[in-house]
């Protein structure tokens, strides 16, 4: 029955967005439905052979919420399509862990305040000192709270700028880079235990894994949580959607700890 509902819900939304699509091209901060969307950067003026940081910032009204890169049962993950000139590469988005949201049993995974997706700039060390370029974004994104709009927007920031911005608390909430020992393996045909090891996460309070690949771990699923010793365990559910069992565990480990949580990437065989 839930994937029913699932599958019944996802194609609602299809058809409530196509009628419900919005395009704007700026530097400045734009609005599309109930979304503000904007370009920014953490350096005023690059030069030859530099590496930055560029955000697009969402900014959904008041009990509106976007989508993570995996949405969860519902919903649309946000996408970003870069355009740069020859000598400027832009990474893949580095995304702020989601928070878990659940609508009569449809679990998705959302960001229900301002968000900001990095990617990291690098210009090449050939690159003319002192020449200006311009980097655009073509932003689409779903944003929704009783109904659902789909938003787009083409933003650009031309370099150099008059203005940068520190991303510092952005970086915040993306999964840390320190190394955390994983396991995981089959239960039975439906349940995965992960376990993690790590003598900092001795006195966590408790934990939820944010599965990458959408078809993988099942989100409407409860996630037992077992303190260990040295660590802990949580018990998944294997997605409904995918009769594939999945060869590994890709995703974000999130932990809750002291009244605060952190985010880890975790990924290893099963």
């Amino acid at each position: 029955m839930a994937f029913l509902e699932r599958q019944l819900k996802r194609l609602l939304l299809t058809l409530l967005v196509v009628f419900s699509t919005f395009t704007f091209t700026a530097a400045e901060p734009v609005r599309s439905g109930n979304v503000e969307a904007e370009l920014i950067s953490s350096s005023a003026s690059p030069q030859a052979g530099e590496e930055f940081w560029v955000g697009v910032v969402l900014r959904p009204d008041e009990h509106w919420h976007t989508y993570w890169r995996n949405p969860g049962d519902t919903g649309l993950a946000t996408t970003v399509e870069w355009t740069a000139p020859a000598g400027v590469t832009v990474s893949e988005l580095h995304w702020p862990f989601p928070s878990v949201y659940d609508d009569g049993g449809l679990v998705s995974y959302i960001y229900e305040d301002e968000v900001v997706l990095l990617a990291k700039v690098t210009v090449s060390p050939e690159w003319q000192e002192g020449a200006g370029f311009e980097l655009r974004a073509k932003v689409n994104w779903l944003a929704c709270k009783e109904a659902c709009v789909l938003g787009k927007a083409d933003l650009s920031l031309g370099f150099p700028t008059d203005s940068s911005q520190s991303l510092a608390s952005a970086a915040e909430r993306l999964p840390d880079s320190i190394p955390v020992s994983a396991t995981a393996e089959w239960l039975n045909d439906s349940q995965i235990k992960l376990r993690v090891q790590n003598p900092a996460l001795e006195s966590v309070e408790g934990a939820y894994f944010f599965s990458i690949p959408d078809l993988a771990v099942e989100p409407s699923a409860p996630q037992s949580f077992e303190r260990l010793e040295d660590g802990f365990t949580l018990t998944l559910v294997k997605s409904q959607t995918n009769p594939a069992k999945p060869e590994s565990l890709d995703g974000v480990l999130v932990v809750e700890q002291g009244g605060q949580k952190r985010a880890f990437r975790i990924t290893t065989e099963l």
